[in-house]
């Protein structure tokens, strides 16, 4: 792997951009464009070439890009023949690797908004926070941007943090450039909003991501799905920045202490700061939470999707999971040692796990499902264990 350093930042060589480029990130524009301009009719999925980089530069002024590209991926929401907002797939570099956005912005250029497409660096994930993204929402070209003035750094997420303002910059740079004749525009292809006559979807922010919820439900319905989904997401986030722990957390936090006592391949504490760390189980408790509220509510027929992992269906679904047809009701979770941004822990060699391969893990639990997952990536043998807790695993070994 070849770098250059300009302008005091390590760069990617320019021959690795293409390859970079090359990842599609079509289906995350779509929904998160639609979800963010909510009014929207359509879509137009671009490509957005830029003719000069040194006029490119200008615009981007008073930041400089750490990373090289002329060529993004983006999309031109519309509502009628309007258009109504602007998102753009951006690269900055974190520490050393390239941290990927998407950046979306209102008709008069602020940032409607920001969220963390793929992270790849080992340190600072922190960013992908949606307290963190929420203070780039507003910002213009005029605004300072900078970390320590009007955008407030996270311990341990400087860098990143730095990144994430220059991704700001590059896509007010890019809006300029379009403005002023200095790119080019393809239009790949148009999307409609699809509407449901039946069931309605509904995404709201959590943590580090969105959960979506689909059912039959009415506007009453989803206020209350809504005051109970922010009532748990604040107090995780109370937890992760204030460490304030509510009752529900400190329930969840004894019982994963006994589950380091009991295996030896778990640790809640592998950060070594004295701070539990719940990643690994988390997302499949607000989950499992939610889906005991909607029943509570008197809805039997739903679909959550939380993360990267988490799903919960409320009757048998046919799915495919890692290439295998399974009709399944309950939870689907998804550990990735081989993703880039995948951070596995393992607490008897203290290391971090990488090309293991992916493990899926099926349980009426989505906390379980979530757990177990993590778990067998470090654990090999551990199929008896999920077997005995009436769960399934599927396991797809590393190829290379």
């Amino acid at each position: 792997m070849s770098w250059l350093i300009r302008s005091g930042f390590l760069l990617f060589s320019i021959s690795l951009v293409p390859s970079l480029y090359a990842e599609s990130y079509e289906n995350q524009v779509i929904n998160l464009a639609q979800e963010t301009f909510e009014n929207s009719a359509s879509l137009a999925l671009v490509e957005v070439d830029i003719k000069s980089m040194e006029k490119f530069e200008e615009l981007m002024k008073p930041a400089k890009t750490s990373f090289d590209e002329t060529r993004f991926q983006g999309a031109y929401i519309f509502s009628s023949d309007q258009i109504v907002g602007y998102c753009f797939v951006v690269n900055e570099i974190g520490k050393e690797m390239p941290i990927t956005f998407l950046v979306c912005l209102n008709p008069d250029n602020s940032v409607r908004f920001i969220e963390v497409l793929k992270y790849r660096e080992t340190r600072g994930g922190e960013i992908r926070s949606k307290m963190f993204l929420k203070q780039f929402q507003g910002k213009k070209t005029e605004d300072k941007i900078t970390v320590g003035h009007d955008i407030k750094n996270i311990r341990g997420a400087t860098l990143s943090a730095w990144a994430t303002t220059r991704a700001v910059r590059k896509s007010f740079a890019i809006r300029k450039s379009i403005d002023e004749k200095i790119a080019n525009v393809s239009v790949k292809s148009i999307f409609q909003r699809k509407i449901s006559s039946s069931k309605s979807s509904r995404c709201y922010e959590v943590g580090d991501t969105f959960l979506c919820l689909t059912c039959n439900c009415s506007e009453k319905d989803f206020i209350k799905i809504h005051e109970f989904v922010s009532g748990i997401s604040k107090e995780f986030s109370d937890f992760y920045f204030q460490n304030i722990m509510s009752s529900r957390i400190k329930e969840l936090v004894d019982k994963y202490e006994k589950s380091r006592k009991d295996i030896a391949y778990f640790d809640i504490y592998w950060k070594g700061d004295g701070k539990p760390d719940l990643g690994g189980v988390w997302k499949g408790y607000v989950v499992d939470v939610l889906a005991e509220f909607m029943k509570s509510i008197g809805k039997e027929e739903f679909e959550i999707n939380f993360g990267w992992s988490s799903f919960y269906f409320s009757k048998p679904t046919a799915i495919s999971v890692l290439g295998r047809k399974i009709i399944h009701k309950g939870a689907v979770s998804v550990s990735d040692s081989d993703s880039e941004y995948s951070e596995i822990f393992d607490p008897v060699d203290s290391k971090f796990v990488r090309n293991k391969g992916k493990v899926a893990v099926l349980h009426t639990s989505a906390e379980f499902s979530d757990f177990a997952s993590t778990l067998c990536i470090i654990w090999e043998e551990c199929a008896e264990f999920i077997k005995n807790k009436g769960g399934v695993i599927i396991r797809e070994t590393n190829k290379h």
